[in-house]
């Protein structure tokens, strides 16, 4: 109901009371009996009622139940005075009721207006964002989040049919798949059982809740991609007093979720674009450093090995998914610069003199070198460089120190000193994993950064136990001498 509706009924009474009329207020106890069970006209009318009485009108209120009832008093108005007063009361009501609409269409439009205003400038950051952003697991709930609230609905349900690697994504798309305040996981049930059951009914847009209630109305938009229905966005919770119309959902917050389904469904192209890039750019550069490794029979998987450890303690100290990436990349390359080392060296049977120690400890600056002119890898050179680097300053290339040590090439360093302990080398055989454990404790704090060094210590280790394994199967199976 508009806010001038109350003004509306007073000023009725006003005038009929200036005309000589008695009002009745049909909204209160103290109603006359006579008028409290009387037909009411509809909204915005009037209705006179003749029963062999004073004259009376009932006038009703514009989109409201308020009422007041227009009683003529025969001794102090003649009937003439009365039929024009009557008339002049109708006809004022008829003002008012237009009056209250127009107020009404200026509410509606001005709240449009709030609105238009609201997703213009949620458009236009969502397009802004769409090309800089990094991780879609982290956008795209933003997103669907800011348009939640802005539209007044309390949940929204992100869902994705479709495999999560496909994307480029490490993580779901969100929680539970539930954004928003108070968000119950009986309320994505519900929500994927109206999806499942009503999925090809999705132009409806708008799915009413059974029990009457509009608060648990649910609106709900496919997510499209090349023709392809990859999931859904659903909403619920709107509290039909946020509607311009009252009335529950509208077409204007449907259209805003069909938009965000599109900037979705474009965001997940993006990373999915991303995704294949960075596949077919991985697998070469994956499958440059594997024939390195594939050289030496006892350093055949070395590289994989690392930037699978380096990835477990990078989660383990609590870095962000795009962060997790870069150190299990830096993992995969960090040797690459041994191609400029000569095969002498690298696949000589014995430990290497002074001068051939000297040759190994240019393939970090090497490998910076070889990737730097690669855009893409401008974020994992620290970690290739600096990789050899002692926590107390007397690693190589550069001597540092500390802190100032890179975190991701801190990171490496424990995972390289692991692996490198862990596998057989032609002149020593491999150590036992208490002998190993044993030795990342004893050199944290002088070669190793203590803190990630005693992490390391907590990790579960099956997974590197597995490929290791497979790892030295498929050695000796490719040096094993012919029969």
């Amino acid at each position: 109901m508009s806010q001038n509706t109350p003004t509306s009924m007073a000023r009725m009474a006003e005038l009929a009371r200036t005309l000589g009329f008695r009002v009745l207020d049909l909204g209160s106890n103290e109603t006359d009996t006579r008028f409290a069970d009387a037909e009411r006209p509809s909204a915005g009318g009037a209705r006179r009622i003749v029963d062999g009485g004073p004259p009376v009108a009932i006038f009703s209120a514009p989109k409201g139940v308020d009422a007041i009832a227009v009683v003529a008093d025969p001794a102090s108005q003649s009937e003439d005075l009365v039929t024009r007063g009557l008339l002049a009361l109708e006809e004022a009501s008829r003002d008012l009721a237009q009056l209250i609409n127009v107020d009404n269409d200026l509410d509606d439009f001005a709240r449009e207006l709030s609105i238009s205003y609201e997703t213009m400038a949620a458009i236009f950051d969502l397009g802004n964002g769409l090309g800089t952003f990094v991780d879609a697991a982290s956008f795209i709930p933003r997103c669907v989040d800011r348009a939640r609230a802005m539209l007044g609905f309390r949940t929204a349900r992100l869902r994705l049919d479709a495999p999560l690697d496909r994307f480029g994504l490490s993580r779901p798309l969100s929680p539970g798949g539930l954004i928003g305040e108070d968000v119950d996981a009986d309320e994505r049930t519900r929500l994927d059982r109206a999806i499942d059951e009503r999925s090809n009914e999705f132009n409806r847009q708008v799915w009413h809740n059974p029990d009457g209630d509009p608060k648990r109305d649910i609106a709900a938009m496919p997510i499209e991609l090349r023709d392809e229905r990859i999931g859904w966005i659903a909403m619920t919770g709107f509290d039909p007093a946020e509607s311009h119309t009252g009335d529950g959902i509208t077409s204007l917050e449907t259209k805003v979720i069909g938009y965000l389904a599109h900037v979705v469904a474009s965001s997940l192209q993006v990373a999915q674009l991303n995704a294949e890039k960075d596949r077919s750019f991985l697998g070469v550069l994956r499958a440059l450093t594997a024939s390195l490794d594939a050289k030496d029979p006892y350093t055949l998987g070395h590289s994989e090995r690392v930037s699978l450890l380096a990835g477990k303690l990078a989660v383990a100290h609590g870095l962000d998914p795009s962060e997790i990436r870069r150190v299990r990349l830096a993992g995969s390359l960090h040797d690459i610069g041994k191609i400029g080392v000569p095969d002498r060296v690298l696949l000589k049977p014995s430990r290497l003199d002074d001068e051939e120690f000297t040759l190994i400890k240019h393939h970090p600056a090497i490998g910076e070198r070889i990737l730097a002119p690669i855009p893409e890898l401008t974020d994992v050179l620290p970690a290739v460089r600096h990789h050899h680097e002692r926590w107390d300053g007397a690693g190589y290339p550069d001597k540092i120190d500390g802190e100032r040590i890179p975190l991701s090439a801190r990171l490496l360093a424990v995972a390289d000193t692991f692996d490198a302990m862990s596998s057989n080398r032609s002149y020593r055989s491999a150590r036992t994993r208490e002998e190993v454990l044993s030795e990342i404790e004893r050199v944290a704090g002088s070669q190793l950064d203590p803190t990630l060094a005693n992490l390391f210590l907590t990790l579960d280790l099956s997974d590197f136990d597995r490929m290791h394994a497979a790892h030295l199967a498929a050695s000796e199976t490719h040096h094993r001498p012919a029969a």
